[in-house]
């Protein structure tokens, strides 16, 4: 998250956080607007509010959490308890060995359907992640308060408003960080 959120910072624009007090792991990050940083005790109302104000999810390679999170949502968009948004997995190689335990268990069996698999997207193109965002919001207004009526104009990323920068950078970020691991 914090890639997100320094990203955010250096394109000028605003920086939400979402963050959960663990009794041995993390505290928010300096990138965070001060007042647009809310600190949640349960994963449950935290989960609640990623939810809530989500315009899409880009989910890096990430242990259970990420997981958990991941799943969640394609189950509430699944069961029509939320609104479709674009949910996309990056980086294939971490992703693609459990998508195919999901097709070869879950789909052949019945658990899901095939059109369960168009709820998501997979690449390793951080363009292309932030392209099917784009793609998907094209025209729209954005319903969360601190995003109240921005409008997705160009597909040039420089033009595309705040939601596009932040995944942009997002990416990028995330992606560089790795690449120096």
């Amino acid at each position: 998250m914090e890639a997100g959120n320094k990203g955010a910072m250096e394109a000028g624009g605003s920086s939400t956080g979402i963050n959960i007090e663990l009794p041995f792991e993390q505290s928010a990050n300096p990138y965070i607007d001060a007042d647009k940083l809310f600190n949640f005790r349960y994963f449950f109302v935290r989960k609640l509010m990623f939810f809530k104000y989500a315009q899409g999810y880009i989910l890096m390679p990430g242990g259970f959490g990420t997981i958990d999170e991941g799943f969640e949502v394609l189950t509430l968009i699944q069961t029509g308890k939320t609104d479709r948004f674009p949910i996309v997995f990056m980086g294939k190689e971490f992703w693609e060995p459990l998508l195919d335990w999901i097709k070869e268990y879950q789909l052949k069996n019945g658990y899901i359907s095939e059109k369960d698999l168009d709820l998501f997207s997979i690449t390793d193109d951080p363009k292309e992640a932030a392209q099917i965002i784009y793609d998907f919001h094209k025209g729209k207004n954005f319903t969360p308060e601190f995003l109240n009526n921005v409008k997705l104009k160009s597909p040039n990323l420089k033009n595309s408003g705040t939601l596009i920068i932040i995944f942009y950078f997002l990416i990028i970020c995330i992606i560089k960080i790795k690449q120096v691991r």
